[in-house]
């Protein structure tokens, strides 16, 4: 597992940066297609990094074993998850469905998921999550209040909460991508429900 997500973690680098960059940003940019490709490759390393861990978990503990493991960390650079949720905020579903798990901002609100739990860390000797800030909050929102749907906005409201949880203040700019985005779905009534969100 920690191979197969060694490779996809220096795919999403080559498509981000370009070969031999060190992380650094190309000065001729990259296309949009590479850009989402190293997203797809980010969520893939994510995604083979927890199932490792579940599986771990669920071999741990028996006699002759050692005891249980040790909790482990998916180890995906923070700053390609953190890119990865820049370029997925400014996207919008060519063919967006109400009940689409996978939509757009259902993937940035996944990625938002993974930097606010710590599992997401720099090394395997890093201790911690991403240094998020508000603005990184409103891109998801943004993207959800975009989309428009009903869909769409009940995840919004999960991803305030979720900014409420890691302890980042919620201010003015907050409310008024709700609101915006509850006006857009047809669901005047729920902005009723932001006094007590």
């Amino acid at each position: 597992g920690d191979r197969i997500m060694s490779d996809f973690v220096q795919y999403a680098e080559r498509c981000f940066y370009g070969e031999g960059s060190n992380g650094r940003p190309s000065p001729s940019g990259h296309p949009r297609a590479m850009n989402l490709l190293g997203v797809r490759a980010v969520e893939m390393a994510l995604s083979v990094g927890s199932t490792s861990i579940r599986r771990a978990k669920g071999q741990g503990g028996g006699q002759g074993s050692g005891g249980p493991r040790k909790k482990r960390a998916v180890v995906v650079p923070v700053r390609l998850v953190t890119e990865s949720l820049r370029i997925l905020s400014k996207l919008r579903d060519d063919r967006p469905t109400a009940g689409r798990p996978k939509s757009v901002p259902a993937r940035a609100y996944a990625l938002l998921q993974f930097l606010v739990s710590g599992r997401c860390l720099a090394s395997k000797t890093a201790r911690g999550g991403a240094r998020l800030t508000e603005r990184d909050f409103s891109a998801v929102l943004n993207s959800c209040a975009n989309h428009a749907s009903p869909y769409h906005m009940r995840l919004a409201r999960r991803v305030a909460l979720l900014q409420s949880r890691s302890g980042i203040r919620r201010s003015v700019v907050t409310y008024c991508i709700l609101v915006k985005g509850y006006g857009r779905a047809g669901m005047p009534q729920a902005v009723d429900g932001l006094l007590f969100l």
